[in-house]
């Protein structure tokens, strides 16, 4: 079975359980998006199923592989990490930091990795600056050639294995509107089309619920609800999560979306 999973896993920072039996499937073909407030536990989630974290408890299963039994190239193989913030020191050119997300997969040709560029560059609408170098790139900029880089491994792990996984750790939190609806665009066709499993950490309930096929809403290092957008994110368990109230409403212009409006003002407690 093609799914990358967590089961009642759990994952401690320091004396902090940030992650409590946590578990989540993410099937080749979707889009799941993980919702809630600073602190909730997303980014940890993500961390343990990239295997960036230990999981004190519980299992990180990628086709019935526990994760720990993977090395790290073999988890390259298979699934692709956009983390928040990519650090890269060395001014490159644009194409080549792309590049480098077919480095785990040594037996594709110059060509294949072109083509995966190529295409790549196109998701990330990059071709108007594919001459660029990385150090000259505005930050939105940077953040869409580090998702052009593991659209890239993506690619190379799907035509090696037949699928793959993207986590993507808040990848619109640089964009304007305009790219931050292209991107979720590429993300929905891209599950579809690929034969992508792809988990993305947001903050933006309305593009989650216009995007996603199905929404982790996540509390305290727990799972609040889960399920389509339209079912999981009620405006009692909304209003709950982050301490405001919310309407949801239907969508005005695709009746079977929801618009999610915020009320009133946090609650000083």
């Amino acid at each position: 079975m093609n799914v990358c999973e967590t089961c009642a896993l759990s994952v401690r920072r320091g004396c902090r359980d940030v992650i409590r039996a946590v578990s989540v499937r993410l099937r080749v073909g979707e889009v799941v998006g993980v919702l809630g407030p600073n602190g909730a536990g997303k980014s940890s989630l993500l961390g343990a199923m990239a295997g960036e974290l230990p999981a004190c408890s519980g299992d990180v299963l990628i086709d019935g592989k526990s994760l720990a039994d993977l090395d790290s190239r073999a988890q390259a193989r298979i699934r692709a990490v956009l983390p928040q913030h990519a650090a890269l020191t060395f001014d490159l050119p644009l194409t080549e930091v792309i590049r480098m997300g077919a480095y785990p997969f040594r037996e594709a040709t110059p060509d294949q990795v072109e083509g995966w560029v190529q295409q790549s560059l196109v998701d990330a609408d990059l071709t108007h600056l594919a001459a660029a170098r990385y150090a000259e790139l505005s930050g939105g900029e940077a953040q869409r050639v580090q998702f052009a880089r593991v659209l890239v491994q993506a690619r190379a792990a799907a035509a090696t294995a037949g699928h793959a996984y993207l986590l993507l750790d808040e990848p619109t939190s640089s964009l304007d509107p305009r790219h931050q609806l292209f991107l979720m665009h590429r993300v929905h066709q891209l599950a579809q089309r690929e034969r992508f499993g792809i988990l993305i950490v947001m903050h933006d309930i309305n593009l989650a619920a216009q995007w996603c096929s199905r929404v982790v809403l996540l509390n305290d290092g727990k799972v609040a609800s889960e399920g389509v957008p339209a079912v999981a994110l009620t405006p009692q368990t909304l209003e709950q999560v982050f301490g405001i109230p919310m309407r949801v409403l239907p969508h005005p212009l695709e009746p079977r979306r929801i618009l999610v409006l915020a009320e009133g003002n946090a609650s000083s407690q």
